[in-house]
């Protein structure tokens, strides 16, 4: 997500907590091959899609970042 790339993750993992429909895909289960596959090829074949969610991802990315999550520390130990 920090490099500005699209997420395929499933839903029984943390990362789906931050994927949403804007920077990525959740597929059920990573298992599932079919859906892994589909995923994949959609975002292989659709550029413009490829690019949005990688802004996206980008942006939930930097909500998390080291210096923003230290600054966070600092102020609740103050």
């Amino acid at each position: 997500m920090a490099t500005g790339l699209p997420v395929i993750t499933s839903a029984n993992v943390g990362a789906a907590d931050l994927v949403d429909v804007d920077s990525g895909i959740v597929i059920s289960d990573l298992n599932d091959v079919a859906a892994l596959t589909q995923a994949m090829e959609r975002l292989t074949g659709d550029a413009d899609l490829r690019q949005r969610m990688g802004r996206s991802a980008r942006a939930v990315a930097e909500r998390y970042s080291w210096s923003k999550m230290a600054s966070q520390y600092v102020d609740l130990f103050e």
